[in-house]
């Protein structure tokens, strides 16, 4: 008998397998996203903080030295993430105040307006995207479906649609950030006005 010991997962992932890779995923994935809505209420941007967390763990899936070191770094990331949004979050609350002091109230566009501005500014910038994350983008937001669906129809595994719905969430914060510093604040609320695409 053999006393060879079976390769570790931080090790078969070292090597570029995907399928252990997807074993990490479908291991981490849950206790991840607990650990991130413990202070992240909108699930769409718990589960595009993972995403990316995920895509950072395969592109330096060489430097891990042992499964323990793997699972800590997912944790890790995704803590700064959520720290990050959080960080955002409170400096475009402000950077909005600071705006809006500076109008005089003729100036003040309602909520609605703006929703519908801000809407049609993403529509706007989604016909800029290449045709593979556009599809990605429509599919998910349009047609409300999740990353295996979107694979399934597309012939493309839910990795590489977590990952062109990122691209493409970025590629959108970038044309958004190109009109006007008002428009840039308000890029930072992309995730929710994504949502009320959902409802139009």
């Amino acid at each position: 008998m053999s006393n060879q010991q079976a390769p570790k997962l931080y090790d078969l992932i070292a090597q570029g397998d995907r399928q252990a890779f997807a074993r990490a995923h479908a291991m981490f994935k849950t206790p991840l996203v607990y650990y991130a809505k413990r202070s992240i209420d909108d699930i769409g941007e718990v589960e595009d903080i993972i995403s990316e967390a995920f895509l950072l763990l395969w592109q330096s899936r060489e430097k891990f030295q042992s499964d323990n070191h793997l699972r800590n770094f997912l944790f890790i990331t995704v803590r700064h993430k959520v720290l990050n949004y959080h960080t955002a979050k409170r400096r475009h609350e402000k950077i909005l105040e600071k705006v809006y002091a500076g109008l005089d109230e003729g100036e003040l566009a309602s909520p609605d307006q703006v929703q519908t501005e801000m809407i049609g500014l993403i529509h706007r910038a989604v016909k800029q995207l290449p045709e593979e994350y556009r599809t990605v983008f429509d599919l998910s937001y349009s047609h409300d479906l999740s990353p295996k669906e979107i694979g399934q129809k597309l012939g493309i595994n839910a990795s590489t649609v977590r990952t062109q719905k990122m691209r493409a969430l970025e590629l959108i914060k970038k044309i958004l950030s190109q009109k006007s510093i008002l428009v840039w604040v308000l890029a930072g609320y992309l995730d929710l006005l994504l949502q009320l695409l959902k409802k139009k």
